[in-house]
């Protein structure tokens, strides 16, 4: 039972819950994106520069417009942000998986489509960050960050290659993209039934406010004078390299251009990395909150 693990008791809060599991579906969804790329690429005959193209496309993406992304989170409905993201890359996987299926795909497309999810992702994250102390107590947001930290390993870097590789080697790459997109689909649908608890946001009128441009500047002073940013358990922190988890699958799908077996093969391969990962950060949450954080 949830309430009786200290780390599984966020788990308890219906919002929470559906939020969480949401967000599980979506991650699995781009385990399977980072098989279905790599198999893709090599279709079109491409190697690893191509493929690090798509990458870099996305971390350009995603590293681009984080800060952009805040902003709207800080000014904006975050279940709102959160769900336009979720659309907005289903319908980026689902035009790349149809291209696929019908042979039309060139390797331009996939680098546009990685930098439209990584836009996405930019978007999408922040207002996860957010949203989440408006579902939960206080004493229960480093749990929450501890199951997310366990989350993402077995979702994104473990089952969700797994079932890609099965995906792509039963059928084909587009169809896995297009099982990407069923992943986005369910989690904006769990976005749509989260009740969000009332907060006052930072006034939406008034002279004192600052710019949306004040705003980044604020945003970018900040990650530049804190040192580590991203690496402590600040719940304020916690995002800034959010995507170094996904750098490393990145890194290790490169590798498929040379890879000799099959695509299940691989797929199980890249599952194998992560599990060490999912249960530390179990563990993490599950002990109380330090009493330095950064500031």
């Amino acid at each position: 039972m949830p309430a009786a693990i200290p780390a599984l008791r966020p788990l308890r809060h219906r919002d929470f819950r559906l939020l969480w599991s949401g967000l599980a579906i979506s991650l699995i969804g781009d385990g399977l994106w980072l098989v279905a790329i790599a198999w893709q690429v090599i279709e079109l005959g491409g190697g690893p520069v191509q493929l690090s193209l798509v990458a870099t496309m996305y971390s350009v993406g995603l590293v681009g417009l984080v800060l952009v992304g805040g902003v709207a989170a800080d000014r904006l409905p975050r279940r709102t942000v959160m769900l336009t993201a979720d659309l907005a890359r289903a319908a980026v996987v689902a035009v790349l998986g149809s291209l696929s299926l019908t042979g039309a795909l060139e390797i331009w497309q996939l680098a546009a489509g990685g930098l439209l999810i990584g836009a996405g992702e930019a978007f999408f994250v922040p207002a996860y960050t957010a949203i989440v102390p408006r579902l939960l107590p206080e004493h229960e947001l480093l749990a929450a960050n501890g199951l997310e930290g366990m989350l993402r390993p077995l979702a994104q870097q473990a089952a969700g290659p797994a079932l890609g590789g099965i995906a792509v080697a039963a059928l084909s790459p587009g169809a896995a993209m297009l099982a990407d997109c069923a992943t986005y689909l369910v989690s904006a649908g769990c976005l749509i039934a989260i009740r969000v608890r009332a907060a006052p946001l930072r006034a939406l009128a008034g002279g004192d406010r600052p710019s949306p441009l004040a705003d980044l500047r604020e945003g970018w002073r900040y990650v530049r004078r804190t040192p580590g940013c991203g690496r402590r358990c600040c719940s304020r922190c916690s995002r800034c390299c959010s995507s170094s988890a996904r750098s490393r699958c990145w890194r290790r799908s490169w590798s498929a251009t040379g890879w000799a077996g099959d695509a299940a093969g691989y797929g199980a391969l890249l599952a194998v990395y992560g599990v060490g990962s999912a249960l530390g950060a179990l563990a993490i949450s599950s002990r109380p909150l330090p009493r330095r954080s950064c500031r």
